[in-house]
């Protein structure tokens, strides 16, 4: 949980400053303080990149965040193959779920059962399934 608000206040913390940074280039521009033609551009490229990473990371950690605080997780069963494990991500199909990669340490071929987070898919819990063989 600490990895996950770790990077929510680090997600926070960027978008800020590119949002601090997008104002202070459009301040410049209002007042046609630039020295450079090109700099006028500036404030577009900002606002490109502050809306990517706004809605691709710092959005969904947001929205997980009641979730997190109520234990309500996504739970799922995965099998994930080497090319499917990665550094802190975890690749099951389509989709890739992130975890802490300190504190578990997937394998190849094994099943595992995962709670995650509905949007960012942050896995909170990994335990190992036991296959068992069924006795008739």
């Amino acid at each position: 949980m600490w990895y996950f608000l770790l990077s929510l206040v680090l997600s926070l913390a960027i978008s800020g400053t590119l949002l601090a940074g997008l104002i202070r280039s459009l301040k410049i521009n209002w007042e046609r303080k630039n020295h450079r033609p090109i700099s006028y551009l500036t404030p577009v490229l900002l606002t490109l990149v502050f809306l990517g990473l706004t809605l691709i990371l710092t959005v969904p950690r947001l929205l997980d965040t009641v979730p997190l605080l109520a234990a309500d997780y996504v739970i799922e069963e995965i099998s994930p193959e080497q090319s499917d494990i990665n550094w802190s991500t975890l690749n099951s199909g389509s989709r890739r779920f992130f975890f802490n990669q300190w504190q578990w340490q997937p394998e190849a071929g094994k099943s595992y059962r995962i709670s995650y987070t509905p949007h960012s898919r942050y896995i909170v819990e990994m335990i190992e399934v036991a296959e068992t063989a069924a006795v008739r």
